[in-house]
C-alpha cells in the first residue's frame, strides 16, 4: 500500500475508499482495475475520461500507476504499425480478445518482427509483445505442458490442459489457456468443455451411494396392486 502514489490518484478522483477491499487487493496483486471515471484539470478545463489503471514497476523498482483511457471503439481497420490486421485477427480479437495467431509487426521502420497482439476488451485499446519476450511456463496449475503445447501458446493459439489442479475449490479442471498480451499471461476458457468423470478417487473418499427406487406397498391409506 505504501509504495503506491496515492496522491497522484486521489488528485484523479480515485481513492482506497472508492476502489474499496476487493478493488485495491486487485490493483496490488498486479491486475487491472475496472473501469474508473478519472477526473483531470488541463489548462483551467475540468475533463473527465473513463479509464482503467495497473500498477507497473519502474527499473529502479519503484510503482507507477499505469493509466489507460478507454476508447469508443477498437480501431481495427487502421493498420497497427503499419500492419493490416486479417479479417480472421479482426474477429478473433472483438470475440475473444487476442488475434489468435502470430502477427508480424513493423516495431522498427522496414523490419517487421513476430508478435502477439491482444485487444483490452474494457478499454478497446491494443496491446503487442515480441514473440522474443514470452516466456511460456513449463508447468501450469500442476501439469506439466509438452513441447507442442508451448509451441502453440507461444504462437497465440488456444491449447487444451486438461486434469489442472485449483488449490482454491479443491478440485482438477480443463481449460483451454491462450495467451493475452494485457494481462502478460493466460485466458482460461471453458466454453464447451465437459470434464470426464475420473475414474479413480483420492483415498479416503467415500465413493457416492446407488440411488435405489422404492415403491412401497401402500401409499397415502391405499394398498397398490402389482400392476
Amino acid at each position: 500500500m505504501e509504495q503506491v502514489d496515492w496522491q497522484q490518484l486521489e488528485r484523479m478522483g480515485v481513492t482506497p475508499e472508492a476502489l474499496g477491499d476487493l478493488g485495491v487487493k486487485r490493483l496490488l496483486n498486479g491486475n487491472e482495475s475496472a473501469v474508473l471515471t478519472l477526473k483531470t484539470v488541463f489548462e483551467g478545463i475540468e475533463f473527465e475520461t473513463p479509464a482503467c489503471i495497473r500498477l507497473t514497476k519502474n527499473p529502479d523498482g519503484t510503482l507507477r500507476n499505469n493509466i489507460e483511457c478507454c476508447k469508443r471503439y477498437p480501431e481495427l481497420d487502421t493498420p497497427y504499425f503499419n500492419v493490416e490486421f486479417t479479417p480472421e485477427v479482426k474477429q478473433n480479437l472483438l470475440e475473444k480478445g487476442n488475434a489468435g495467431c502470430v502477427v508480424e509487426l513493423e516495431l522498427v521502420e522496414g523490419v517487421r518482427e513476430p508478435c502477439l497482439v491482444s485487444l483490452n476488451l474494457k478499454t478497446n485499446q491494443l496491446h503487442h509483445v515480441p514473440v522474443s519476450e514470452i516466456t511460456v511456463p513449463r508447468e501450469v496449475n500442476g501439469i506439466g505442458l509438452s513441447d507442442e503445447q508451448m509451441k502453440s501458446i507461444a504462437s497465440g493459439e488456444p491449447v487444451l490442459v486438461e486434469n489442472m489442479w485449483s488449490e482454491k475449490k479443491k478440485r482438477h479442471y480443463d481449460a483451454r489457456l491462450q495467451y493475452n498480451v494485457c494481462k502478460g499471461g493466460f485466458d482460461y476458457d471453458f466454453k464447451g468443455i465437459v470434464r470426464k468423470q475420473e475414474q479413480s478417487r483420492s483415498q479416503g473418499q467415500s465413493q457416492p451411494q446407488e440411488r435405489k427406487l422404492v415403491i412401497p406397498a401402500r401409499l397415502k391409506g391405499e394398498d397398490l396392486t402389482e400392476e
